[in-house]
């Protein structure tokens, strides 16, 4: 008899017959369009299904599966709507994820909704579970697409690898512990180990003690969690919100880049920080950031619009601690802070900048003190037309103190200078600058000797004075009115 059965469980026909037998009532019980070729039983109790192919509700195959190799642990569970499953297999899945053209809902979820809709009107019924110690992936793809958004896909892996531990699926929850997988990204970065205990909920994801390293890169999370609802999905960027407690990350730039382009491509970034919004509106808080080439960045930024551009950027500072130079800091935020930067920030040499500022496509408004190699200064200014910053306009408050001006005039007689002052002008550099300057200077080195007590109001451009200055120094009192020429090496008034 188990002879026989044998036999004809290997007669293709009858596995063919058996796949069709078991689609069939799955189909017509949830409306579904589940397709497996052969159901292969042969060495019962494994079960092996040859070309398992489900369709959406737009009749596109949206799971394809070469080869599943399992086996049934307990049969009699399956009455009570349970499949236990020792180890599976999986060769050549593609999971295509969609959300059609004037449709809100992705394919996943109105597939999902079928086992709801269509389940059996019984008090007694119970919830679809699904549970195997092992899940084995190989040569898997993901692909997801919204085509309200675009034809292409928005992300895709190819060539998954690995495995997944405790595996199960209870109703519309899903329960996995991924370890060891590999896989290539849209971007063609290469993740060569990933892990993480997950769950999918229908208005949340965990990804809880997430390691994940590429050939150049390392981060790890505490706990980083995708909170949405479901017509939130088809809006990823701007609704479904985001919290990651990033405690370790070993970065490099050139792959950061690939995913957004503000940031360099040569330096590589040790940092640690609590990530809190959307990908398009977010928080970093009590980021600590240090780079290869010595960079810092303390503090807590607010990014707006990092992604949709277009809608108008905005980055919000608190800075603790950036330290850095100009080189150093353009190479790391070429596309964000670089073009902020005056080209005079150069011959600061390294410095230290704290305050707050508002970046926007044109627009700072910052309240800062920076420590240079040149001395302090602290500044409440409002720049506008900062994408040409060496012509940037400007109005506010500035303090120097013991400012070293001569390597910025490249004057030897001058030395340092401290003063406050109110300035509304244009220009960072000796060319660009048109300034007008009202205030009082406490220190002035000139030629070895060191001025006091200036009152100065009046028009700094193209390296000329013109306006009002009051000297009461201890040793010269003294007024002056006109114009003075400090352009040639001889000044002349």
């Amino acid at each position: 008899m188990f002879l026989l059965l044998f036999i004809l469980l290997k007669i293709p026909a009858v596995q063919s017959d058996l796949a069709q037998r078991a689609t069939k009532y799955i189909n017509n019980t949830y409306k579904t369009s589940i397709h497996i070729k052969k159901i292969d039983l042969t060495s019962f109790p494994d079960v092996n299904l040859n070309d398992v192919v489900i369709n959406d509700h737009h009749d596109f195959p949206f799971i394809k599966a070469k080869q599943i190799k399992t086996s049934l642990l307990n049969w009699k569970k399956i009455i009570d709507n349970e499949l236990l499953l020792d180890h599976i297999t999986i060769n050549q899945l593609d999971f295509i994820l969609k959300t059609y053209k004037d449709e809100e809902k992705q394919n996943i979820i109105v597939f999902a909704d079928k086992f709801d809709k269509n389940k059996p009107n019984t008090e007694n019924h119970k919830s679809f579970i699904l549970t195997t110690d092992l899940i084995k992936l190989s040569n898997t793809s993901f692909y997801l697409f919204d085509e309200n958004k675009q034809v292409k896909p928005i992300v895709y892996y190819n060539n998954i690898n690995g495995k997944i531990i405790n595996f199960k699926v209870d109703g519309p929850n899903i329960y996995a512990n991924i370890q060891k997988t590999s896989f290539i990204d849209n971007y063609k970065i290469e993740v060569i180990d990933f892990n993480t205990d997950f769950v999918y909920t229908s208005s949340k994801m965990l990804f809880d003690n997430l390691n994940l390293t590429t050939k150049k890169s390392f981060l790890q999370t505490k706990n980083m969690v995708f909170n949405y609802t479901k017509n939130d999905l088809s809006d990823f960027n701007n609704k479904v919100q985001i919290e990651a407690d990033i405690t370790k990350a070993n970065i490099s730039l050139s792959d950061l880049h690939l995913f957004y382009n503000e940031l360099g491509k040569t330096d590589i970034v040790n940092l640690t920080t609590k990530f809190k919004g959307t990908l398009n509106d977010f928080i970093l808080k009590n980021l600590k950031l240090k780079s290869k080439n010595n960079s810092i960045i303390n503090g807590n930024l607010h990014f707006i619009n990092a992604i949709n551009r277009e809608n108008g950027f905005k980055l919000n500072a608190d800075l603790s601690n950036l330290t850095s130079d100009y080189k150093n800091l353009k190479q790391l935020l070429p596309n964000l802070l670089g073009q902020t930067l005056p080209s005079s920030f150069a011959m600061l040499g390294r410095f230290t900048i704290k305050g707050v500022s508002h970046i926007t496509t044109d627009n700072i408004n910052a309240q800062l003190e920076i420590n240079s190699d040149l001395g302090k200064s602290i500044s409440d200014l409002n720049i506008t037309n900062i994408n040409d910053i060496d012509n940037a306009k400007y109005k506010g408050k500035i303090e120097l103190i013991d400012f070293n001006l001569s390597e910025i005039i490249k004057d030897s007689l001058v030395g340092k200078l401290s003063l406050i002052a109110d300035i509304d002008g244009k220009g960072f550099t000796r060319k660009s600058l048109n300034t007008q300057l009202k205030g009082h200077v406490t220190k002035h080195q000139y030629k070895n000797y060191t001025y006091s007590n200036i009152d100065i109001n009046g028009v700094f451009k193209n390296q000329h004075f013109h306006g009002d200055m009051s000297v009461n120094d201890k040793n010269i009192k003294m007024t002056f009115e006109g114009l003075a020429d400090l352009s040639k090496d001889m000044n002349s008034f």
